[in-house]
């Protein structure tokens, strides 16, 4: 196990250095509500706004799916079309966030199917390692081992989230990152998560980003998506620092 989970930190780090010298400016995320809750990708593409860099984020989701469902087209979902006329350079994975712990060969065969697919079409693949219920948090350990055993197979690169969760419950527990449902993503943790993509997508320390996400609307009015204060915002930007650099995912 700890020979795979060095192999598995290698080729993290070669993708980030083959990333890293290629402009990526489109991004699809494919997943459910741990995706779309408080608009994850618009965060992610807001931050790099706040950077100066483009990141054009779409997002193909519905409540309670898996990635199984993604791929045979379950409520309404037409992910494999989105993929292959989207023209996109990095998909990213989110299965159900009980299936790597229930069904952990659906998560590495449907992983690969997607992945395969997507890859055919030009596009690279990361894989959204989701976290643990709330009153759960023994469940890290299956979650990343099954998305670890599903990058492995379908050479693809974990983002690991529910890692840097599982850090912040540790290391400071009333940190707030779960909702009231203790499954879902609180403010504090939707921005944790998506300083955790940036990161990944970019190459650079999400420490710096700023704790309110906004966009001026059709009127010129601003229209703010996330607001948290400095002292939180900053409290995510340094753990996921600290999570992407041990992974390899940033720069030095």
């Amino acid at each position: 196990m700890h020979l795979r989970i060095c192999y598995l930190l290698l080729i993290n780090s070669l993708n980030t250095v083959c990333w890293s010298q290629t402009s990526i400016e489109k991004v699809l995320f494919v997943g459910n509500s741990y995706t779309y809750f408080w608009n994850l990708p618009l965060q992610v593409q807001l931050m790099a706004e706040a950077k100066g860099l483009h990141l054009d984020v779409y997002q193909s989701t519905a409540g309670g799916v898996n990635l199984g469902d993604h791929w045979r087209g379950a409520k309404n979902l037409n992910t494999s079309e989105i993929i292959s006329n989207g023209n996109f350079d990095v998909v990213i994975l989110q299965d159900h966030s009980l299936r790597a712990l229930e069904h952990p060969d659906s998560l590495v065969y449907f992983a690969d199917l997607i992945s395969d697919h997507s890859r055919l079409h030009g596009a690279q693949i990361m894989l959204y390692e989701t976290w643990a219920r709330q009153s759960k948090p023994m469940m890290q350990a299956a979650i990343s081992q099954g998305y670890q055993l599903a990058a492995e197979e379908a050479s693809a690169t974990v983002v690991p989230v529910g890692t840097a969760w599982a850090l912040s419950l540790k290391s400071n527990p009333s940190f707030g990152l779960h909702s009231a449902d203790q499954t879902h993503p609180s403010t504090q943790g939707s921005y944790l998560t998506a300083c955790m993509f940036f990161g990944t997508l970019t190459g650079l320390s999400p420490v710096g980003l700023p704790a309110r996400l906004s966009r001026k609307g059709d009127k010129g009015e601003q229209i703010y998506f996330m607001i948290l204060t400095e002292e939180e915002a900053h409290y995510c930007q340094t753990l996921a620092d600290k999570v992407l650099r041990e992974a390899g995912l940033i720069k030095p």
